[in-house]
């Protein structure tokens, strides 16, 4: 397999795996690679920028901070618990935009209901099920 690179001073070399060096275009030969290895110019073809934004940043970290409670629970798993954040998160925010008029740059923002779900309000509260028990409860 061949990879070719180019020094500081724009010499392409090669490496070869079947002989186990660096070869110049002059034919130099070198079993380390002489120059500096270009990462910036390789890691602007492959990089890709994000899409997606935040409403305020602070609510991008709560989110975060609520999955990484989870570290001390059996079965923890920090890609797949992340995966399933994004995954409620896009839901929630579908569930927003089909309810009304939307621009497109709506399609890549995160509200605050999307990443942290709906806000919970006195009243919500009261007309839940676990409240109507408690509220019964006597003694």
């Amino acid at each position: 397999k061949e990879n070719p690179l180019m020094d500081k001073h724009a010499t392409p070399w090669t490496w070869s795996d079947r002989a186990g060096e660096w070869t110049a275009s002059d034919g130099t030969v070198s079993k380390s690679y002489p120059g500096k290895l270009q990462q910036q110019a390789i890691g602007k073809r492959t990089a890709r920028k994000n899409p997606y934004r935040f409403d305020k940043d602070k609510h991008a970290r709560i989110a975060v901070r609520r999955v990484e409670i989870g570290r001390a629970s059996t079965g923890f798993g920090n890609a797949r618990d992340i995966r399933t954040l994004f995954d409620q998160v896009k839901d929630r925010q579908a569930s927003r935009l089909t309810q009304g008029m939307h621009s497109r740059q709506d399609l890549f923002l995160f509200t605050r209901a999307d990443l942290l779900g709906p806000e919970v309000t006195v009243e919500a509260v009261r007309r839940g099920q676990a409240y109507q028990e408690l509220m019964g409860m006597h003694g």
